[in-house]
C-alpha cells in the first residue's frame, strides 16, 4: 500500500483486511496473509494504542514484521521459542478473554516412520490449512512441540472455542 497523509483507519483495516479489538486491551497482535506476486507471505501485525500524558487516546500505532524470519517453515505459524519470547516481552497481549486450542496429530511418530517424513508433512500442513479456514481472522497462531497447533483467539467463549476446534 502506498503511503498517503491522512489516510483513514477503516480504508487502511480494509487494505489489510485487518479487524480492530482494542476496546478492552491495551495491545494486541496478529498473523495474517498478504499477496506477493502469486505467493502468499505471512506478516505479523503487532497493534498498540497509543495515549498521551493524560491517557487521553490519541490512536494506534501498527508495526507490521515479516513473519517468516520467526515461522515454521512448515505451517507458517510462530515459532515456538519465538513466541514463548514475545509473552515474556508482552504479558498483556493475551489477555484472560483470549481462548487457546492446541491441535495435535496423534501417532506423528508413526506416520513419520512408516510412511515418510514428507507424509507426515504434509498431514501437519493440512491441519494448519484447516485451522486457518476454522478459526477467525484475528487469530494468532503459533507451531508447538512435535506436531501440537495452537491458536490464541481473542475474546472467545470456552462454547465458541469447542465448536472451532470441533471443525478442524
Amino acid at each position: 500500500m502506498q503511503e498517503k497523509d491522512g489516510i483513514a483507519l477503516q480504508d487502511f483495516l480494509e487494505h489489510y483486511q485487518l479487524e480492530l479489538h482494542l476496546e478492552e486491551n491495551e495491545s494486541s497482535s496478529l498473523q495474517f496473509y498478504v499477496k506477493d506476486g502469486e505467493e502468499e507471505r505471512p506478516l505479523r501485525c503487532d497493534i498498540r494504542r497509543l495515549k498521551n500524558e493524560k491517557g487521553q487516546h490519541l490512536g494506534q500505532l501498527f508495526v507490521f514484521s515479516d513473519a517468516a524470519l520467526e515461522t515454521d517453515l512448515l505451517t507458517g505459524f510462530q515459532e515456538w521459542e519465538s513466541f514463548q519470547r514475545f509473552v515474556k516481552e508482552r504479558k498483556d497481549s493475551f489477555p484472560p478473554s483470549t481462548g487457546i486450542v492446541m491441535c495435535d496429530i496423534n501417532g506423528l511418530s508413526v506416520i513419520n516412520s512408516t510412511m515418510g517424513t514428507q507424509s507426515g508433512d504434509q498431514k501437519i500442513r493440512h491441519l494448519a490449512e484447516s485451522m486457518r479456514k476454522c478459526f477467525p481472522k484475528q487469530t494468532y497462531y503459533v507451531r508447538g512441540t512435535e506436531a501440537a497447533l495452537i491458536a490464541l483467539c481473542s475474546h472467545s467463549s470456552e462454547e465458541e472455542m469447542r465448536s472451532l476446534s470441533a471443525e478442524v
